[in-house]
């Protein structure tokens, strides 16, 4: 059997005399660099180019039965990874060098290093959960494609996206961990299992989602996986927000606002409803939005159903817009347009915002002149 170390030592030297100014690294990764290789295992390499001849390294090849795959990646694809913002995270994090050009690039690689750990920090953890919950947004598309008719009886097709479906949500179980996989296929299940947070019977969807011959099963299966994992990060969410100060957040809202306002008044004088449709839901999105995020800390996404964007606004005693006009009933939208705009006006005032609202040009211009 040829040892894959000394293959590697034959791609180094010719590196040295064909690219030794233009390649900054060269690194291995998996089986090979987490002592976990076998007689059958492939040597992944990797290299950093500093120049752009540099990417012409790329070989990839068979000997002896074992694949070699020596492969460029830049450094801003290098940080990218680093900053757990592509799931390869373990490519830098588990390397081991096999050439460094100078001790300036290995500076500049021990940096990438550094900043994996400093994303497993505490001070990380916001950042980390904004990650998860992009990852976690990823699975709608699986989850719309397993319920399209020329999808939902076909198990090849519902099982490839089911694959999408829980390799993302992997992924977002390690962000949300303040982690990343360490190994892929199969093999990355040993460390998901032994998560601190994740649903309680992980392992036993995963087993239904990949195991089963029902389409309809793997179907409710991965949308019970995805749920659970949606209200866990919701709740990883709400552990670490700052609630902001209402009379500060709310500073110039209603005054931008008041504009929407005045469009849903006039597409209803005008009997205009597509005008007023479009108008309306946007005000009443934004007013959700805005005032969940005062009461919580959480800019609500994606991963927030419907029911839970509305609860702060309907506990406010806000009026429903929505639904009025759905109804087609432009009077009442208006009549009712008008006294949101006045219990919007009179809440923002009981909690100390200061709404800059002018009567006469006269009061404006004092008020310009008081400012200055």
């Amino acid at each position: 059997m040829v040892d894959v170390f000394e293959v590697a030592n034959i791609l180094v030297e010719n590196i040295k005399k064909k690219y030794r100014d233009d390649i900054a690294l060269v690194a291995y990764y998996g089986s090979y660099a987490q002592g976990r290789a076998t007689t059958l295992s492939d040597l992944d390499m990797f290299f950093i180019p500093s120049t752009k001849k540099g990417f012409a390294a790329s070989f990839q090849f068979i000997l002896d039965g074992i694949g070699y795959d020596l492969f460029p990646i830049s450094w801003d694809r290098a940080l990218r990874m680093a900053s757990f913002d592509e799931s390869t995270v373990s490519v830098i994090a588990n390397s081991k060098i096999l050439y460094v050009k100078s001790e300036e690039d290995l500076s500049r690689f021990n940096q990438l290093k550094n900043k994996i750990s400093s994303m497993e920090k505490t001070e990380s953890k916001k950042l980390m959960i904004e990650k998860a919950s992009n990852k976690l947004n990823e699975c709608y598309i699986h989850l719309y494609k397993m319920n399209m008719p020329e999808t939902r009886d076909n198990l090849s097709a519902i099982r490839n996206e089911a694959y999408g479906t829980i390799t993302k949500i992997f992924e977002s179980l390690a962000l949300i961990n303040q982690t990343y996989l360490k190994r892929w296929w199969g093999a990355s299940l040993e460390q998901i299992y032994t998560f601190r947070i994740k649903p309680h019977n992980l392992e036993e969807l995963i087993k239904t989602i990949i195991r089963s011959q029902s389409c309809e099963k793997i179907i409710r299966t991965c949308d019970e996986l995805f749920n659970k994992v949606r209200l866990l990060l919701i709740v990883e969410q709400k552990n670490i927000v700052q609630v902001p100060i209402f009379s500060s957040f709310f500073n110039g809202f209603y005054e931008e606002e008041k504009s929407i306002f005045n469009k849903i008044i006039s597409a209803c004088d005008r009997e205009d409803y597509e005008g007023a449709f479009f108008a309306t839901i946007h005000i009443q999105n934004e007013l959700m939005n805005f005032f969940n995020y005062a009461k919580t800390g959480v800019w609500y996404n994606n991963l927030h159903s419907y029911d839970m964007l509305n609860m702060e606004y309907q506990q406010l005693g806000l009026p429903e817009l929505i639904s009025i006009v759905q109804s087609g009933n432009l009077k009442l939208l208006k009549k009712t347009v008008i006294e949101l705009d006045r219990i919007l006006k009179s809440l923002l005032k009981s909690r100390g915002v200061n709404l800059k609202i002018f009567d006469t040009l006269e009061e404006f211009r004092i008020y310009i002149e008081d400012e200055s």
